[in-house]
């Protein structure tokens, strides 16, 4: 039986840095709400605090954040 250990697959530094490019470029093409939502949940805030503070509901929150994650997946393709 194989574990995750023995199949996870392991990239090189370059191609890592080339992924870190595109996903910059993605990052930087989005509008700036749904990039700045996206970096605050990414570092840390949990949804329920930034809703707190700025009075923005948790679910419009929640869904700009899944859809952020969801559009970086669509377009940030690995081998």
């Amino acid at each position: 039986m194989e574990t995750y250990a023995q199949t996870k697959k392991e990239y090189p530094e370059k191609e890592i840095v080339e992924k870190m490019k595109q996903l910059n470029k993605i990052l930087d093409n989005l509008y700036w709400y749904d990039r700045k939502v996206f970096d605050l949940i990414s570092n840390g805030m949990s949804i329920q605090e930034l809703s707190n503070q700025t009075k923005i509901s948790y679910y419009s929150l929640y869904n700009t954040y899944r859809n952020v994650k969801k559009h970086i997946k669509n377009n940030l393709k690995w081998d």
